[in-house]
């Protein structure tokens, strides 16, 4: 989740003075969104998030001050541009935890509406939330329901998540995957294993 929600931060201004900041932005920013994930509904609480999680935050960012202070959380967030929008890619649904939950690190897995609710208390707009990846729900879920039963590996040992494999079936897989590609251009998935967001930042209110 991490790595792609930074693929998409990158073009974030920071208007702050340069020479005069602690904490990096890309640290900010990543810092608010595991803290909105897991629960804060206000800047304290995704400052206490964020400090029980920092060392698993650190193999993302560097974090050489720790994590700011809710006021610096808020101050932020309020110099980022009004309309601007978040993309988030989330794991979805807890029945399909299994050994790659493990190697990944994960936290969580949402539902639609959970990440929805935590969005929007947040502040944002949800502009659309699908799940993506259904057409590798039904072997997902089985082997997942296995690996439960057989008891989750450690991280070490779950390498088999992320080999590719032999080419036949990768080449198949991609083929899929490239069809359901152009399906979520026009229409949204009931269900699969992760969640996509596009959320925008409210316009700032006329005075």
């Amino acid at each position: 989740m991490p790595t792609a929600f930074l693929d998409h931060i990158g073009d974030v201004s920071d208007h702050r003075v340069p020479g005069m900041v602690t904490y990096p932005l890309d640290e900010i920013l990543l810092s608010t969104l595991v803290g909105v994930l897991c629960g804060g509904d206000d800047w304290e609480t995704i400052e206490l998030l964020s400090q029980e999680y920092l060392p698993w935050l650190k193999q993302f960012l560097p974090y050489k001050h720790g994590i700011p202070q809710a006021q610096t959380f808020r101050k932020v967030f309020r110099l980022l541009k009004p309309g601007g929008h978040a993309i988030v890619n989330v794991a979805a649904m807890p029945v399909l935890r299994g050994d790659h939950s493990v190697l990944s690190r994960e936290l969580r897995r949402y539902s639609r509406d959970e990440l929805r609710a935590r969005l929007e208390a947040a502040g944002f707009v949800i502009q659309r939330l699908t799940y993506t990846n259904a057409t590798l729900f039904l072997p997902l879920a089985i082997a997942r329901l296995l690996q439960r039963r057989r008891g989750l590996r450690r991280e070490s040992e779950a390498d088999a998540e992320i080999a590719v494999p032999p080419a036949p079936i990768n080449a198949l897989m991609t083929a899929v995957m490239r069809l359901e590609a152009l399906w979520l251009r026009a229409f949204d998935e009931p269900f699969g294993s992760s969640l996509l967001c596009l959320a925008r930042k409210p316009e700032a209110s006329p005075s």
